[in-house]
């Protein structure tokens, strides 16, 4: 049995609605109610005052929902595709206990949802979207089903401006990776990339192969990473470090970019071995199928990058947030693994230099996430000055 009942504008189903269907710019705007059949209409899922997804909903779509509380037929259910399962996931409540509430988006042009139909070349499809706390960060991931409950494309929009980019740099990697990833790795398949009607990118992959196995402690095996990488090339200092032009606002951290700059210049004068890098290469964003890895998430893929940086993200990630060490242990355990040494430069001093590069990275991505939002997700400025104390990266001239 559902409850039906208006939700506040302030709700972050209804904001969700708002910025994805009538962005303010555009004239358009949400509203509650039935509506009429120009209308969108959506249903926002969920427990009283804990709206869990938005759906837009079919008659076939809707009907399998209010039979088994999921989106998916009790058929459809073995289809285990990554997707699927998380659309699954997103909407399940218990039976007796839920919310459906109407929104409608009155809007002169195309919604977004049929855009990316469209563009992704899907005969029909319907959205459900996972709410999730809105801020500048969270990009509305959008899993378009068909009216059976079944993952057709997995969407992602990018409605601010710090999304739109993060969403371009991956509609662009993996385009660019397709195919050149080697026999151990893949990626997403792009179904479609673009803009939509009020010039947010989009990118619809395909959804992933079902008998996806997650393995947190399955480290990368070296040919892989290489595979990754792709060619090597060596490239100055310069070409590196120029992302690091500009100043943080706080005179410490000034110091600690240009100490950090000038010692990683004297390492790498005579260049850095580069290739290209996933960016964000952690445990959660990687799976197995077959033996062969797939790896999403590619917002922060990079054409340039010193080589071994995707494999000292990893460990130091996964330090972090699997076995819960402090940033100054989960450094330690970069310097000290050997067990990604063909990534890996062989050199502890190299590889402390890669460390001194990825620490003071984030450090500087800190600096802006505190001057936009005013939140610091990596407080590393420790690390930054004990690397620099202890000479990262420096070596003699003799």
């Amino acid at each position: 049995m559902t409850d039906e009942r208006p939700i506040p504008h302030t709700d972050p189903a209804f904001r969700l609605a708002q910025g994805i269907w009538a962005p303010a710019d555009s004239g358009n705007r949400a509203t509650q109610g039935p509506g009429n059949d120009s209308d969108v209409d959506l249903l926002v899922v969920g427990t009283p005052g804990h709206p869990r997804a938005l759906i837009s909903p079919g008659r076939g779509l809707l009907r399998s929902f209010r039979a088994g509380n999921t989106l998916r037929s009790r058929r459809d259910r073995r289809r285990r595709t990554l997707a699927g399962a998380v659309a699954e996931v997103a909407v399940r409540m218990p039976r007796d206990v839920g919310l459906i509430s109407r929104l409608s988006v009155e809007t002169d042009g195309p919604p977004v949802t049929q855009v990316i139909q469209l563009a992704a070349g899907l005969e029909s499809s319907r959205c459900l979207v996972t709410v999730r706390p809105i801020d500048d960060h969270y990009k509305p991931t959008l899993t378009m089903l068909d009216d059976h409950g079944r993952a057709r494309a997995y969407v992602k929009l990018g409605w601010t401006l710090g999304t739109a980019d993060l969403v371009r740099v991956e509609a662009s990697a993996l385009q660019q990776v397709a195919g050149r990833l080697g026999p151990d790795l893949a990626s997403p398949r792009v179904l479609a990339a673009g803009n939509d009607p009020w010039d947010r990118p989009f990118c619809a992959t395909a959804p992933l192969p079902g008998s996806l196995r997650r393995s947190s402690r399955q480290r990368p095996s070296p040919r892989l990473m290489r595979d990754l990488a792709g060619p090597v090339t060596r490239v100055s200092a310069d070409a590196i470090l120029s992302g690091w032009d500009a100043n943080p606002a706080s005179s410490s951290r000034r110091h600690l970019v240009r100490a950090a700059r000038s010692m990683l210049t004297r390492h790498w004068r005579d260049g850095v071995a580069s290739g290209r890098a996933h960016g964000d290469w952690v445990p959660w964003n990687t799976a197995t199928r077959n033996g062969r890895m797939v790896a999403w998430d590619w917002e922060h893929f990079r054409e340039v990058a010193p080589l071994g940086l995707d494999a000292l993200h990893w460990t130091v990630f996964s330090a972090r947030s699997l076995d819960s060490c402090s940033w100054a242990d989960a450094y330690t355990a970069a310097l000290d693994t050997h067990d990604s040494s063909s990534v890996l430069p062989v050199e502890r001093a190299d590889r402390a230099a890669l460390a001194l590069y990825h620490a003071t990275e984030l450090l500087l991505k800190s600096e802006r996430l505190r001057e936009r939002d005013g939140v610091e997700p990596f407080p590393v400025d420790d690390i930054v000055a004990d690397l620099l104390r202890r000479g990262a990266g420096g070596r003699s001239d003799g």
